[in-house]
């Protein structure tokens, strides 16, 4: 639609002169044998005559035609434009209000007899390495910890019943509305969609993509958040290396092998694991490939 003159105009043009061109046609019947006759009489003059006059009328049509076509065409380019603006308007928004949402969070630990505070960022990595979860009169340092020595359904548990967690419910809501609108816009194309949730993306800190990932994982976010994680590649740029356990390390890494063997006979609960499209992003369907798949 962005092309002016694109196949409908070429399609109304070729009518337009097909119909010309039969107007034009239309003496050399009349001249010959037939009734009524027209060869011998002065009207075939009259004709001709009454024929060629409206050659500047039609040359005119032709013109107003181009130029009605040309603001047709840049009324609708104009409108797409508008909404384009007033699409990125609203998703720079979300955007800042995310920042602020995560700017605004302020972790409070003791260290060594010290109140130590860790503001926005900081808080991230302060939840996966210091904040002292207590299970069952343990205690473990940080989700990292959780996830690498607690049972998976019992780490989980613990991770969605524990405070500090729950203190980044806005965080989650607000990271997946914004994902959520640009995934069911209409007025971009799939590549679009992706390069926007790049920039997304590009705004998310390391200890941020490590969360993300449990909570994908979570009750909390393996039915909604999970599949546009995987769509979009939300953790392309995530350090494998810094998930909790060698397990979860060395499944992952093997995803991003070309021959990773995708396969629907695996019985395995995908809802528990993301699949490849998590981490790569090679061409506009992959996630649809992906899933057939599985």
């Amino acid at each position: 639609m962005k092309k002016t003159f694109d196949i409908s105009f070429w399609c109304c043009l070729a009518a337009f002169a097909v119909i010309i061109a039969g107007i034009c046609f239309l003496p050399s019947q009349l001249v010959k044998s037939g009734y009524p006759d027209f060869r011998c009489t002065g009207q075939i003059g009259d004709t001709i005559g009454g024929i060629m006059g409206p050659f500047v009328a039609i040359a005119a049509s032709i013109l107003t035609f181009i130029a009605f076509w040309v603001q047709y065409k840049a009324n609708i380019q104009q409108r797409s434009d508008i909404a384009l603006e007033r699409f990125e308007h609203n998703f720079f928004e979300m955007l800042q209000l995310h920042s602020s949402i995560k700017n605004s969070l302020d972790f409070i630990i003791t260290e060594d007899g010290k109140d130590v505070h860790y503001p926005g960022v900081d808080a991230f990595d302060c939840l996966y390495t210091r904040v002292q979860f207590s299970r069952n009169g343990v205690t473990y340092e940080g989700l990292k910890r959780i996830f690498a020595e607690v049972p998976v359904a019992e780490a989980y548990e613990l991770y969605l019943s524990d405070f500090p967690v729950r203190c980044l419910d806005s965080y989650f809501r607000m990271l997946y509305r914004i994902i959520k609108y640009v995934d069911e816009s209409r007025i971009i194309d799939d590549d679009q969609k992706y390069n926007y949730i790049c920039i997304l993306r590009a705004t998310l800190s390391w200890y941020e993509l490590l969360i993300l990932f449990y909570n994908g994982l979570s009750d909390n976010g393996n039915k909604n958040f999970k599949p546009l994680a995987e769509k979009y590649a939300l953790f392309n740029n995530i350090r494998i290396e810094e998930l909790a356990s060698a397990d979860d390390q060395n499944l992952y890494k093997s995803k991003l092998n070309d021959d990773y063997p995708f396969s629907r006979d695996d019985n395995r609960d995908m809802t528990l694991e993301y699949n490849k499209g998590a981490f790569v992003h090679r061409f506009p369907n992959f996630y649809a490939i992906i899933k057939n798949q599985i």
